[in-house]
């Protein structure tokens, strides 16, 4: 399997060490809907449940319910409207 830009990258759970060891600097809990709007992203149009947002380094992720019942880290900005116009 090759290797796929960041922007594509979807981190299964349990995350790699770098997201655990503490090199994150926020946790926000979430309890909300949201549509992933990115087109490229193999569920685009779904609406899934937002767990939490982490700040890592410099980008926000998001962990979503995926409708197969995975948890998946994404970039946030995935789940605004507009990345629908990327």
């Amino acid at each position: 399997m090759g290797l796929r830009p960041r922007y594509l990258m979807d981190f299964p759970l349990p995350l790699p060490a770098f997201c655990t060891s503490g090199s994150h600097d926020a946790h926000k809990q979430q309890d909300e809907d949201v549509t992933i709007y990115y087109r490229f992203h193999p569920y685009h149009g779904a609406v899934v449940p937002l767990r939490e947002r982490v700040t890592y380094q410099t980008e926000e992720l998001g962990t979503v319910v995926l409708p197969d019942g995975r948890l998946r880290k994404i970039p946030t900005w995935m789940i605004e409207p507009r990345a629908a116009g990327l």
